[in-house]
Parts: C-alpha cells; structure tokens; sequence
C-alpha cells in the first residue's frame, strides 16, 4: 500500500466538489464567446471601432439597423434591390443610411460601404429561434453564409451579432466594466490562494514529502484562476478600447503564473507517468487512479500535454 493516504482536508480530496471552493463550470463553459469566431467578431463592433461608433449612433436616434459584414461579391446571390455605393467607410455615412429600409453591406476590412438599402434574401428552410424580422433575416444570413451581421433592434435598443452558427447580445458597457470589476476582485481572491498553496507545495518538496493530492490541490486552484482570466480576457475584447485599465490589472494579477504552473505540471507528468505504472503493477485501490486521472484531467483543462 503507498504510505501517501488521501488527506480527509476536503481542499485535496480527489472526488472534490468545484462547488465547495467556489467555482462551477457553468458560466464559463456555456459563455458563447468561448468560439474563437464569435469574438473575433464581437471585437470588429466593440467600443472604439468605427462600425461601434456608427452602431452607437443608430442607437441613439432609436434607430434600427441590419449591417452585413464581407465580401460584398460572395455575399451578391443574397441581394433583392438596394443601392450600390462603394463608398469609404464613413461612421455617419452609415449612421444616415440605416435610416433607409433594408441592410447596409461593408466590406470584409470595414474599409468601404458596399451597398445600402439591400433586401435579403436567406434561405428560409433554414432554422431560426428569432421572432423579429430583422433578426431571423440576420441568423439566417450568418448560418448561410461566412459573414458577419450586426443586428440593431429599433425598439429594444440591443445590439446582436450573428456568425456562423452562433450569436451573441452585446451588453451596455457599464455592465460589462461593472462585471468584469467584480471579477476583478475574484481573481484576485483566486490568485491569493494559488500562491497559498504553491508556497507550500514548496516546503513540501524541500521536505521531499510531495502526494499526488498536494500538486492537485495546486492545479484545481490554478484551473479557478485560469478560467477566471479567461472570462476577463474575453470581457476585454468586448469592451474595446473601454477595456485598457482592466488590461494592465489582469496582466498584473495573473503575472508569472504561467510559467510556475509549466514547470509543476511537466515535472510531475513524469512523476504521475510512474506512479501509474507502479499502481498497475501492484493491483492498488482505485481511488487512487482517480488522482491521476484528475490530474490529467486538469493538466489538459490547463492546456498542457502529456506528450
């Protein structure tokens, strides 16, 4: 038998409850900003951009608006109609043309208006859960086509962007900077505990009394630490230019952990490589294959590989 019994500590217990320590995979996993397409996306309309500027615009005059954004060529089988400009790209140029009925075509950079006043016409065989006409138009052209389409709701005054088959509701930016201030102050709280736990990961190794259940502790507190900064890094691509304070505090926050936590997890890859070989040889209970599967489980939510 190891002489490394589980602590009874509920911090490093290999059948931990994320729950216990705060953490839940829900709001991470199910924010749609997570596909790499959606938030390149939302980056082309967040504040500080031209099409922001002109979108906020529209907001503003209690406006309504259905911007496509990409190859106005690729995008030609789609029209019914409109005006061909081709056009610079001018903010209040699009602003005064979302007074018109129809959609607005820009070009793939945001650098010319292509065309105004556009009737679209999408498939309609195709799928769509919005109930108003200009957003079950803009689903629809997003899932047909590789554009992305901006829709501004007149009566609401919300902006949505649709690519592929995703979408998401841009919040108001006071929201979003009051949001990701609060989750500020968790990462902070998170990244405290990391270094509680990393400082005696330490002593423990100069002791050369190191479990497996000691550098889970430490990767369960860097897994809550890293998907924190994530969702902050991801606010920050909403916010834009409004974003550069939060910035600068995340990068001071998450600092040199990266690199702390690439030096533990390929040092006790191999440890964790032999400690398996060893519970195969000696037929060991399974609770403690459970220790090496979590550790492998989060060494990979981690982005690490054992390989």
């Amino acid at each position: 038998m190891p002489n490394n019994p589980p602590h009874e500590n509920k911090e490093t217990r290999a059948d931990w409850d994320p729950a216990e320590l705060g953490f839940t995979r829900t709001p991470s996993e199910d924010d749609p900003r997570r596909d790499p397409a959606l938030l390149q996306a939302i980056e082309k309309v967040a504040p500080g951009t031209a099409l922001r500027q002109a979108v906020d615009d529209v907001i503003r005059s209690r406006e309504g608006a259905l911007i496509v954004v990409g190859d106005p060529q690729e995008l030609a089988f789609l029209y019914s109609g409109g005006i061909r400009l081709d056009a610079p790209f001018r903010p209040q140029l699009l602003y005064e043309l979302a007074k018109m009925d129809g959609a607005i075509i820009v070009d793939a950079a945001v650098k010319r208006l292509a065309w105004a006043n556009v009737q679209l016409m999408p498939d309609a065989t195709i799928p769509s859960e919005e109930t108003g006409t200009r957003h079950r138009t803009a689903e629809r052209v997003a899932k047909q086509t590789a554009a992305l389409v901006v829709s501004v709701s007149q009566e609401r005054e919300t902006v949505t962007v649709f690519v592929g088959q995703a979408h998401y509701q841009l919040d108001p930016v006071a929201d979003v900077l009051a949001k990701t201030n609060q989750a500020l102050g968790t990462l902070d709280t998170y990244r405290q505990r990391l270094e509680q736990v990393l400082l005696r990961l330490t002593a423990l190794e100069f002791q050369n009394a190191v479990t497996l259940d000691d550098v889970l502790v430490v990767l369960q507190r860097a897994a809550m630490t890293s998907r924190m900064a994530e969702r902050i890094q991801r606010d920050c691509v909403e916010l834009g230019s409004e974003g550069r304070l939060i910035r600068m505090q995340l990068e001071e926050l998450v600092g040199n952990v990266p690199a702390d936590l690439d030096a533990i997890v390929r040092d006790y890859h191999a440890v964790s490589a032999d400690a398996e070989a060893t519970l195969v040889l000696e037929g060991l209970r399974s609770m403690r294959y459970r220790d090496l599967r979590e550790f492998e489980r989060l060494s990979e939510l981690l982005g690490y590989d054992r390989g």
